[in-house]
């Protein structure tokens, strides 16, 4: 992993010396670092590893800026958010001296989360020279993309059961479990007398729909996550429109046993669920101009955008209450 990492770092160096980001990380060449004795300049870039990720990978991200020595990189602020992944820490690593520069180097992971075309926003690092003035370099965004892993899996919709542990060759005493089983009745004995005592005193209460601590019902959730993307229209229609079409997914994979995973063609291409015959392409054709709102061009200005957002919720609303028998009666 290091030497990997190694060779992304002399190819960014490389890299950003011609223009910041305008080569790919995947590249297996090694090229060579400037002369020892020329000064560096002050450059940028951003490494991404793996080259390919899918749905559930760790994106590793380091942000790589290049000093003449001296120069102090001050604390590297992760995005707030990236579309389409979860982020999961920051690190600063050590400086890394040699050759007439200074390698700063700030570490990022993030976990994807969805398959699609996203992209590691721009950011804006500050320099503080020998001088003590401050110098701000511009990083471009980087363009990501992260592939469904059904395709490894075909035919498969289910989620994965957890793995059983190891069967122990070691064999094992009876004294311990039968005290343990032992104790384990005489308190659900004790337990049960108790509730018997509480329950006399006090009429019975009826039982309620949804039991403490049990998850709502999926249609339940996913109106949920609609009403909360209504109140990001606003001020973020992108982030609406990602939480709309995770709303959705998560409907299609707790009600339905549809993957989470499955892009919008793909989806396409399946045959509907059971239950969903006569409304399975109106949720692909909302799914597919959710996709157009998430990644395709910018139409218009962000009102448009938070107007087309409010409109494809009120549709993803309208086919919850159409599709799902449990919606309709509520």
């Amino acid at each position: 992993m290091r030497s990997a990492w190694s060779a992304a770092l002399l190819l960014a160096l490389a890299c950003v010396a011609a223009g910041p980001l305008r080569c790919k990380v995947e590249t297996a060449t090694r090229p060579a670092l400037p002369d020892a004795g020329a000064p560096a300049s002050l450059r940028g870039a951003v490494v991404i590893e793996p080259a390919r990720l899918g749905v559930g990978d760790i994106a590793e991200v380091q942000i790589l800026v290049v000093t003449p020595p001296g120069h102090r990189l001050r604390p590297v602020r992760p995005p707030e958010s990236v579309p389409g992944f979860w982020l999961l820490d920051a690190e600063t690593l050590a400086v890394e001296e040699g050759g007439g520069r200074s390698v700063h180097r700030t570490r990022i992971r993030a976990r994807a989360r969805e398959p699609g075309r996203f992209a590691w926003p721009a950011m804006t690092v500050e320099i503080e020279t020998p001088e003590e003035s401050v110098v701000r370099l511009d990083l471009e965004e980087r363009p990501l993309e992260v592939g469904s892993v059904a395709l490894d899996f075909p035919g498969r919709v289910e989620s994965f059961p957890l793995r059983r542990p190891g069967e122990s060759t070691e064999p094992r005493g009876l004294l311990l479990p039968m005290a343990a089983g032992a104790a384990l009745a005489l308190l659900a004995v004790g337990l049960a007398a108790g509730v018997r005592r509480v329950r006399a005193r006090r009429p019975a209460a009826p039982a309620p729909d949804v039991l403490p601590g049990d998850p709502p019902p999926a249609w339940r959730e996913a109106l949920a996550g609609l009403e909360a993307a209504g109140s990001l229209a606003e001020p973020s229609p992108e982030r609406a429109a990602d939480a709309v079409a995770l709303a959705l997914r998560r409907l299609l994979a707790r009600r339905f046993a549809v993957a989470e995973s499955f892009t919008t063609p793909e989806l396409r291409e399946l045959a509907p669920p059971l239950g969903l015959d006569r409304h399975w392409s109106a949720l692909v054709a909302i799914l597919a101009g959710l996709d157009e709102l998430r990644f395709g061009p910018r139409q218009g200005d962000s009102a448009a955008l938070a107007s087309a957002v409010r409109e494809a919720t009120r549709r993803a609303g309208a086919w919850i209450g159409e599709a799902v028998p449990e919606a309709r009666v509520r």
